[in-house]
């Protein structure tokens, strides 16, 4: 939009100024520069803003500050022309559409400034021309300061919804973790820091132990209230820069930014405590579960997110190798010698 009013600003400008010197339309010769200066410096702006969207707020202000001045110059060299101070209208509208409410009664309380000023120091209007003027900036201000009002209200429910329909879309509804599409492209960006900035990273696999056993016993729905249960213990252990989903049916991966094998290790070791410390109501039956945890960490050597995961699996099948209910660690090393057997 703002592309598409610097446009329009453009071409009456120029319009203005060719009527000027064409001898139509006599506003002076100042002021046929001033339009002409006004058109190319608009251009000036266009260009940088077609160049780099991220410039728009720079831009905007830009905008608005220099058309403040050439309202102001049409209120002073054009003086024979009783409705130069419509144009401050259109510049309080642009501010208030592009700008928001601060910069719509920034520039209503700007332009009254320049308008009173005028009339006092420089070239007075009739009283009922000035009394018209003020009171016709002021209505239109308190119009359109409510009018931004009750827009941004509607921005932000509409994001509100927005969040909430993009929670609902990457997060599972049962565990309330992240899909593992929505995971690998975050883990992607974690992986990336991580060698940029030389930090730690490490990713645990959990998995609970003896759920066929528990199937079998309690039948299949009770897998998803287990992983549920045993998830809402995890979030408890987690910062809120560690992320975490499901992999498969079974497996729950976690990606911890900034620690370590070691700080990794304990953290996974006060998970596997707290799962086997609080027991799991299901219906009447209050069921101890335990769960086997697989600990791999960043490298000189890994490229992608997906070596840490295979390596924190390994250390998940060895967890449960052991018996369950075990924290293992597995290094780089460790994978080497295994393949190389």
């Amino acid at each position: 939009m703002l592309t598409r009013i610097m446009c329009i600003a453009i071409t009456f400008s120029i319009l203005f100024a060719l009527m000027s010197s064409l001898g139509i339309s006599q506003i002076g010769e100042q002021a046929t520069n001033i339009d002409y200066g006004y058109a190319l410096l608009l251009l000036a702006l266009l260009i940088i803003l077609k160049k780099n969207h991220n410039h728009f707020s720079l831009v905007l202000t830009t905008f608005l500050l220099i058309s403040f001045l050439v309202c102001l110059s049409a209120l002073v060299t054009v003086l024979f022309d009783e409705f130069r101070a419509i144009w401050f209208y259109l510049l309080i509208l642009v501010a208030f559409m592009l700008g928001g409410q601060k910069s719509g009664i920034f520039f209503t309380l700007l332009s009254l400034l320049a308008i009173i000023a005028t009339h006092v120091f420089l070239a007075p209007f009739g009283t009922a021309t000035l009394a018209s003027i003020v009171v016709g900036l002021v209505v239109m201000s308190l119009v359109l300061a409510a009018f931004s009002n009750q827009l941004s209200r509607y921005l932000q429910h509409i994001e509100k919804q927005n969040a909430e329909l993009n929670y609902l879309a990457n997060k599972d509804p049962l565990t309330e973790v992240l899909h593992s599409k929505n995971y690998c492209q975050l883990t992607k960006k974690y992986i990336e820091r991580a060698q940029e900035l030389n930090e730690n990273l490490s990713i645990l696999y959990a998995g609970l132990d003896n759920l066929e056993r528990l199937k079998e016993k309690y039948g299949s729905q009770i897998r998803h209230l287990a992983l549920q249960h045993v998830i809402t213990i995890i979030k408890e252990h987690l910062h809120h820069q560690e992320l975490l989903t499901q992999v498969g049916e079974e497996k729950i991966c976690i990606i911890l930014p900034e620690r370590d094998a070691i700080a990794a290790q304990s953290l996974a070791i006060n998970i596997r405590n707290a799962v086997r410390e609080r027991l799991f109501d299901y219906g009447k039956n209050k069921i101890p579960l335990t769960l086997s945890i697989g600990i791999a960490a960043l490298n000189d050597s890994d490229e992608e997110i997906r070596s840490i995961q295979i390596r924190a699996d390994k250390g998940l099948i060895k967890a449960k190798f052991c018996g369950g209910d075990e924290v293992k660690i597995c290094h780089f090393f460790e994978e080497l010698s295994t393949e190389k057997l």
